[in-house]
C-alpha cells in the first residue's frame, strides 16, 4: 500500500495547471453534491453538478493513473 501511495503522490508532481484545475473541480463538485443532498434550494442543479463532477473525476483519474503513472 505504501508503494502505491508513493507512486500516486509522485504522479501529482507532473500535473499541469489544467490538471490542478480539474482536481479542484472534482473536489468542489463533490462538496456541492454533498451540500445539495442537504438543501432543497440547489436541488434543481443536481444533474448539472453530477455531470460536472463525473467529467472532472474521469479527467483527473485518467491523468493520474494512465497518463502520468508510468512516466
Amino acid at each position: 500500500m505504501r508503494k502505491f501511495v508513493d507512486k500516486a503522490i509522485n504522479t501529482t508532481r507532473r500535473y499541469s495547471l489544467w490538471d490542478w484545475v480539474f482536481l479542484k473541480i472534482v473536489l468542489f463538485s463533490l462538496g456541492l453534491l454533498i451540500g445539495i443532498y442537504f438543501s432543497q434550494i440547489l436541488g434543481q442543479y443536481m444533474t448539472f453538478v453530477w455531470a460536472f463532477f463525473v467529467f472532472s473525476y474521469i479527467w483527473i483519474a485518467y491523468k493520474t493513473f494512465v497518463s502520468y503513472w508510468n512516466k
